[in-house]
């Protein structure tokens, strides 16, 4: 409805009893210069009516006290949120500084590893290019293959076998 101070009046005041023969005037000139608030207005009225009609509700004895108790225990809990506030450090900056240092020592890990092959392919290379070729074995290749291997195989005993 209209945010009208006149109309919010009315409308509290018809909301506790019913409307006096000078706000009925009021409310019927205000009506005449907005009529399209008028649906809305009797709308208001009917609903009024039918809460009015409705029995009030039992309350229990102690509800004032269950009600502050209650307002306590939130009042209380929201001042234990405030204390842990510092506790968000361990629950989110925590697991992320531990994944962040396990890839950075992994990180490390690798690019080692990777210098230290490329140290030992050079010493490989420095080695290849420094050392003579390995022929001394080669020279003496006929005089090794010339000497008995031991002694052959039993030809008898094959054929027995056979």
């Amino acid at each position: 409805m209209n945010a009208d101070p006149k109309v919010t009046r009315l409308r509290e005041i018809a909301w506790r009893r019913p409307l006096t023969g000078a706000e009925q005037a009021e409310l019927r000139a205000w009506l005449a210069a907005h009529p399209e608030a008028r649906d809305e207005w009797e709308l208001e009225l009917a609903l009024s009516r039918v809460v009015k009609k409705l029995p009030d509700a039992a309350v229990p004895s102690n509800f004032t006290a269950r009600v502050l108790a209650e307002a306590q225990r939130r009042d209380a809990a929201q001042a234990r949120g405030r204390r842990r506030t510092p506790a968000w450090w361990w629950r989110t900056f925590l697991p992320r500084a531990a994944v962040a240092a396990v890839l950075l020592v992994t990180g490390l890990s690798i690019y080692r590893a990777r210098e230290r092959g490329k140290e030992t392919l050079t010493t490989v290379r420095e080695i290849t290019r420094t050392a003579p070729p390995p022929t001394l074995a080669l020279d003496d290749y006929d005089v090794i293959a010339s000497l008995s291997t031991g002694p052959g195989a039993d030809e008898d005993l094959l054929a027995l076998m056979q």
